[in-house]
């Protein structure tokens, strides 16, 4: 999922912030194709009763052929309002559960399109795409993220997408279908959502007997279908690591991954020789995912969990002895669904095994990390699954900034970054683009040591790159933090920082919250007093009273960085020298229940 937003825009930020606690909106069942002529598609939202719709749209882009990328339909929301039974239906005129009438007939077109619910403060930015190709990169990712946020979005594909196909689902929308090579008739989440979009079941395509799997608008969904699953296959009970089954090179056909049942492999790597075996399934049928692990599976060494028809995993034997890998095939979650597959083994020299260790090696755990001061360290050699990790001790009230300098085009490198070796990490950098930055904010009157991991990602096409380390300082903190954060769906809290100062006449601080999902929008909020007002069940907490809300800003990687202009106060309100602000950053996170996630809170007292 690239990004989604739930609305920040109602005139007072306490207020929205109060919605966005007790309220949500999504898309929950689409119905596109049935018997005869199309005069019962619907497009259902589900949300909390009673909340106004000003500034949502469903928008609906174009998948097939030349013409994919398409703004085809732009539905404007504005003037609407959730009934209170919690379903908004957006329909055909025959339709009767129709709460905004969207024409007689084939209103929503056949074939593979990507559908949006998205939130903007100008309607008419969004409608002026209609009819216009808003992909024109290529990129699969759409300029309606330039002018709105999507809240919630779903991909319907027939047999034109996947494998040799052509067609395209964008912004990284979850992908249902197809339907056999047809689209499905109709598709929804199982027993509304949050419950998943089911991928193996479609609405019933009889829309006058409507009995197979009825559709539902205006009311509670069906759930999904319990998976049908057949025999155990020939490689059986091979259902833990203890029995695994014995393989060597080659393929092997018609395996069967089975919800709750998964299937283990043994294969021994020669010294120096990197091993990769892809498992290649159809994804409608199951989520088929893979993990590589040690002999006795006590240590994962790599791990592949795509929503595509192939997962693989790889690992290169660096031990200069015979060792075994045992390869684990599974249902996503336990479940539901099962799928056959094929296996398939392969081994080659690694050429990055004949590059010898660069200068700072044995540095390839916390313990062991070699020591960096400021400046550039050339000349260094990371390879997949053989880390390096370097320390830089962060001197009183400074930031540093520790950058792995690469090309993107040899190898994937993400970095990571503790400030213990026994603890998690503190900020991590996971893009797809040359360099990586992390950084930490000592707010301390002593010196920090923190260690900065290096590493090749495991799903990257190269296996190893050279690269340069650069450290730098910056000295002083603007601010400081207060207020407790919950971990978001990183694994861990967001925690503000500020980079500039604290000047009004200088108007250069930014604000920074890390780390936060990937990707995501957000917003930082500053009011006058600190507070501590639980939401959630007291699973978030607000830390400020009276807030203004500032502009909207997406993350880089897992970082979240907005500069405080003070210049435009119609933004952020207007701040004034000598007083103290209680800053906190609002984010999008849709993995969390309820679909945003709060940092803990930074006090900024302003001078002239």
């Amino acid at each position: 999922m690239k990004y989604g937003f739930r609305s920040l825009c109602a005139a007072a930020l306490a207020a929205s912030i109060a919605q966005a606690g007790d309220s949500f909106l999504a898309l929950n069942e689409i119905y596109i194709s049935h018997d005869g002529t199309d005069d019962m598609e619907y497009v259902e939202l589900i949300g909390s009763g009673g909340q106004p719709l000003d500034g949502y749209l469903v928008c609906v882009v174009e998948g097939d052929g030349s013409g994919a990328g398409t703004l085809d339909r732009a539905y404007d929301l504005t003037g609407q309002t959730m009934p209170m039974d919690g379903y908004f239906v957006l329909g055909d005129t025959a339709e009767p559960a129709t709460d905004l009438d969207i024409g007689a007939s084939n209103t929503l077109e056949n074939g593979t399109n990507t559908f949006y619910l998205v939130f903007t403060n100008d309607v008419s930015a969004v409608t002026a795409l209609l009819g216009t190709d808003v992909d024109s990169d290529d990129d699969l990712v759409t300029d309606l993220t330039t002018v709105a946020f999507i809240v919630d979005s779903v991909g319907v594909a027939d047999g034109g997408f996947g494998g040799a196909g052509t067609d395209m689902i964008f912004d990284g929308a979850t992908v249902v279908g197809p339907d056999g090579s047809f689209g499905p008739a109709g598709i929804f989440r199982d027993g509304d959502h949050p419950g998943a979009w089911c991928n193996t079941d479609f609405l019933d395509f009889d829309d006058v007997a409507n009995t197979d799997l009825p559709r539902t608008p205006g009311a509670l969904n069906i759930a999904c279908p319990p998976a049908m699953c057949g025999a155990d296959d020939a490689l059986e009970d091979n259902d833990d690591c203890m029995t695994a089954a014995m393989i060597g090179a080659g393929t092997l056909s018609a395996l069967q991954a089975v919800d709750a049942d998964a299937d283990f492999f043994r294969f021994t790597v020669a010294p120096g020789e990197i091993v990769t075996a892809s498992a290649s399934f159809t994804h409608v049928d199951a989520d088929v995912d893979m993990r590589l692990f040690d002999a006795d599976c006590m240590n994962e060494l790599d791990a592949s969990g795509s929503v595509s028809d192939m997962e693989s995993v790889a690992w290169s034997n660096d031990t200069g002895m015979a060792a075994d890998v045992t390869i684990e095939v599974f249902v996503f979650n336990g479940g539901p669904g099962c799928s056959f597959y094929d296996l398939d083994v392969s081994t080659e020299v690694d050429p990055c095994l004949a590059a010898g260790d660069d200068a700072l090696e044995d540095n390839d755990d916390c313990a062991s990390a070699s020591p960096l001061g400021a400046g550039t360290t050339a000349g260094l050699f990371v390879r997949k699954g053989d880390e390096d990790w370097h320390s830089v001790s962060v001197p009183a009230f400074s930031t540093a900034y520790i950058q792995a300098i690469f090309e993107q085009a040899t190898a994937d490198v993400d970095m990571r970054l503790r400030d213990d070796c026994a603890g998690g990490s503190v900020d991590i950098s996971l893009s797809i683009s040359d360099n990586e930055q992390v950084a930490y904010v000592n707010a301390t009157a002593a010196a920090i040591d923190v260690f900065a991991m290096v590493e090749v990602f495991s799903g990257s096409a190269g296996d190893c790159t050279p690269y340069d380390v650069v450290v730098s300082f910056e000295s002083g903190m603007p601010g400081t933090n207060f207020c407790a954060a919950t971990p978001n769906s990183s694994g861990f809290p967001a925690n503000v920082s500020a980079s500039g100062s604290s000047s009004v006449s200088a108007n250069d601080l930014t604000l920074v919250a890390s780390p936060v999902p990937a990707n995501v929008p957000g917003v930082f909020f500053h009011g006058p007093q600190q507070a501590s007002i639980p939401f959630q069940g007291g699973m978030k907490t607000q830390c400020t009273n009276m807030p203004v809300r500032g502009p909207i800003a997406f993350a880089s990687g897992t970082t979240l960085a907005s500069a405080l202009d003070n210049a435009s106060p119609a933004n952020i309100g207007v701040i004034f020298q000598s007083t103290t602000r209680y800053f906190q950053a609002w984010f999008r996170d849709n993995a969390d229940v309820e679909g945003y996630g709060l940092s803990n809170g930074y006090a900024v007292t302003f001078t002239e």
